[in-house]
């Protein structure tokens, strides 16, 4: 029997559950890899912090670095960028293999980390990165090998799905159905990263590099958050046959790379519209599969662990058992354009002053940079104020056309209030 020990940095909400599955399903493991796996340190902020986990057989430190070299896998779970990628790259450079469920350290990171990994024949592994508990890391680099790939279009984040979802559902204001996700452990007491789109944004990079065969990082591409999105436009949107989601989404577009993510009114009658609360899909498109979909809970403790223990079963079977040593993978350095003036359509939310010929304005507006009006939802004027709520959907035109009408359609006296702007994604 092999043994196998393994250092975690970080004994957060995941860390606890990767010790979790490891005590618990530790026979199972042992049958399945050839490898008796054992934790033999564990180095965190706080030692004496209680948590959620068996820790009486493992060292416990708050010196990360002086337990490097007791370890055969090092499972990098502390987060951020600077202190983490000091540590993998020790641990690389040590000859050490590495786990990771840091998308940000990847994202950013992840071609140096590759380098360095290669050149020490040593693996590094990054499943939990990407979408939690759903294997698409592995599925994008060994099932559709095959396959030239034409799109990833998915919901990555589970924060911002389970906002939607609750005002889409229950017809919560986007603060409501906040506050309720962070209650819940879905969103952080700082929600920027999710809420603007950044960490779907490094979740995107990652796949896009794997599939399309571009170095890490990726600069440059269109990202944008939920803030915006207000329940009306939920119900706008449900009154035209759609649902509002925030997608990521990489394509083949003129031989160059779409890469955007941002809020998309899509069909309800498509499989995207019934992803809900804080589950994560992708849907993967090839030459000759098609299309696919892979689905699942894409955070949380036990989901996100059950990645990072996947990676570090790997490692033990190929690296010990089957004795190969170096399997980690790393994009081709093609270049590719990645372009962010792509095409679609777009609805937009106005709040108007009631006043004859304000429609007629925008509509020669539009019509001047060459957009087509697809339909037009106008309101009654409210009692009060005189002011019309309409909504336009227009027909697909290119991004940068359709931002230069905005801003011409926003320096109008009649338009009261920030114009809202969803693209929709067929």
């Amino acid at each position: 029997m092999n043994n196998v020990n393994i250092t975690i940095l970080g004994l957060g909400t995941v860390g606890v559950g990767v010790v979790n599955i490891l005590q618990r399903n530790q026979q199972l493991i042992q049958q399945r890899t050839g490898c008796q796996i054992t934790i033999c340190a564990a180095a965190v902020n706080d030692i004496a912090k209680v948590r959620a986990c068996n820790t009486e057989q493992i060292q416990i430190t708050d010196d990360a670095a002086s337990v490097l070299a007791r370890a055969d896998i090092v499972v990098e779970l502390i987060g951020g960028i600077t202190i983490a990628y000091d540590l993998v790259m020790q641990a690389l450079q040590q000859g050490k293999h590495v786990v990771t469920a840091n998308k940000a350290l990847i994202a950013e990171h992840g071609q140096s980390l590759l380098n360095c990994a290669n050149d020490n024949k040593v693996m590094l592994e990054f499943e939990a990165a990407v979408a939690g508990g759903i294997p698409i890391v592995k599925a994008l680099r060994e099932s559709y090998i095959a396959n030239e790939m034409l799109e990833i279009k998915g919901i990555i984040n589970g924060t911002t799905n389970y906002i939607l979802s609750k005002m889409h559902k229950q017809a919560w204001s986007f603060a409501d159905a906040l506050r309720e996700a962070q209650q819940l452990g879905f969103a952080e007491a700082d929600p920027t990263f999710d809420i603007e789109g950044t960490d779907a944004a490094h979740k995107l990079a990652i796949m896009a590099a794997l599939v399309f065969n571009m170095p890490l990082p990726l600069v440059d591409f269109y990202c944008e958050g939920i803030t915006k999105i207000a329940q009306q436009d939920i119900q706008y949107a449900s009154e035209l046959g759609y649902v509002v989601k925030h997608l990521a989404i990489a394509k083949v577009a003129h031989q160059n790379i779409e890469l955007r993510v941002h809020p998309a009114l899509v069909a309800k009658k498509s499989t995207l519209a019934h992803i809900d609360d804080a589950m994560n899909a992708v849907q993967v498109t090839g030459d000759a599969v098609g299309k696919s979909l892979l689905s699942g809970v894409g955070a949380g403790a036990e989901p996100t662990a059950s990645a990072v223990v996947a990676d570090i079963a790997a490692i033990a079977k190929r690296a010990f058992v089957d004795k190969v040593s170096s399997a980690s993978c790393q994009p081709s350095p093609i270049q590719r354009t990645i372009i962010d003036n792509f095409e679609s359509a777009n609805y937009l939310r106005l709040q108007l002053i009631d006043k004859p010929g304000v429609l007629a304005t925008i509509s020669q507006i539009l019509g001047e940079h060459s957009i087509s009006i697809h339909s037009i939802l106008q309101q009654q004027a409210a009692k009060h104020d005189g002011q019309v709520p309409v909504v336009i959907v227009t027909q697909p035109v290119l991004e940068q056309r359709m931002q230069q009408a905005v801003v011409a359609i926003q320096a109008l006296f009649a338009v009261s209030d920030d114009l809202i702007r969803i693209r929709l994604e067929s």
